[in-house]
């Protein structure tokens, strides 16, 4: 991974700031995983992640009143007009002190999946889990929905029927991925020039169906591929073609900051973390479960998501792989 971006940096004879960030926030996580292995540091940490997501926790607590009874939206987020999520019409996005819900959400499925490492009663652990997915659902974040959707089948499927449960969760995925790349209308007025609905594609009396925003940016982005060079591939270039909106895809975003190289490996290293997440979810066997299932949906959201800057997603991903995970009968 270092080496490659490295390497890129030579070829392209210029240093960018996004392959820098991914660098220092990489560095960061795996460092945070070394430190794990030391008891009195690994208190730390887990102190550290229970502080930030109690203040979370009630950030958007604090954003759902703020939606209930105020004018305001400081931990609130108005849903644009024509934002295609109907539940979000009825109710506004909660994001807590950060700046986007999605974030916010990333960030709750994070801690919750942290609420393993805890040494307190059952009792405590599932409180404090139900208040996190509450939460979470507050913030009317996409990823919101299919983490939940995730923990529901886990638990009632892979218990007893692992098989059942790989290939519902797989039909879940594709359902999300595809959705997530289509827009639907529901009215006989055609949605033109929107953000969010990018080409019609199907039309009646009753509904359109669209190209959303994530398939009007793949579609530029591969565009652009064509006229660039492919050695030298730049991601501030891309950014300005896409009208200042990044690529909203981790892979796609990964090659314009780091070259073909870079991407090979970081496909490299996900698909190890994934294969580690298949097995041990098949296994059962561990106490930090929930953190397989979060890296295969932050995998699977991160088409639609440059997640490259995440500490979120960078922090699951080397978790994974650093083997520090246990098994329940060891607990």
């Amino acid at each position: 991974i270092f080496a490659s971006i490295i390497f890129h940096f030579i070829i392209s004879q210029s240093i960018n700031v996004f392959a820098l960030s991914f660098l220092i926030i990489y560095f960061l996580s795996r460092l945070t995983w070394m430190q794990f292995r030391v008891p009195e540091e690994k208190i730390k940490i887990i102190n550290a992640i229970m502080i930030f997501g109690f203040f979370l926790l009630f950030s958007v607590f604090l954003g759902f009143i703020e939606i209930l009874s105020l004018k305001t939206n400081i931990f609130s987020s108005i849903s644009v007009a024509n934002y295609p999520n109907p539940l979000a019409k009825l109710l506004n996005h909660s994001k807590g002190f950060y700046y986007s819900y999605n974030a916010t959400a990333y960030s709750l499925a994070f801690f919750y999946c942290s609420i393993s490492f805890l040494l307190i009663s059952y009792k405590y652990k599932k409180l404090l889990e139900g208040m996190t997915l509450v939460m979470l659902f507050l913030t009317q974040a996409k990823f919101a929905y299919l983490f939940i959707a995730a923990l529901m089948l886990v638990n009632v499927l892979n218990r007893s029927n692992g098989k059942s449960f790989f290939i519902l969760l797989g039909i879940v995925i594709i359902l999300y991925t595809v959705f997530s790349h289509i827009s639907v209308g529901l009215s006989s007025t055609l949605q033109i020039d929107d953000k969010y609905y990018y080409l019609t594609i199907f039309k009646n009396e009753n509904f359109s169906v669209y190209l959303s925003l994530f398939s009007e940016l793949k579609h530029k982005s591969f565009d652009f591929l064509v006229s660039t060079d492919l050695l030298r591939p730049n991601l501030n270039n891309l950014i300005i073609f896409l009208n200042s909106s990044e690529p909203h895809n981790l892979f796609i975003s990964a090659y314009f900051f780091g070259g073909i190289i870079f991407l090979i490996a970081l496909i490299f290293l996900i698909l190890k973390a994934l294969k580690n997440s298949i097995y041990a979810i098949k296994d059962n066997g561990f106490i930090e479960m929930n953190f397989f299932i979060l890296f295969i949906l932050l995998v699977v959201e991160s088409l639609l998501w440059d997640s490259y800057d995440s500490l979120i997603f960078l922090l699951v991903l080397t978790f994974i792989n650093s083997y520090l995970y246990q098994t329940k009968s060891a607990n």
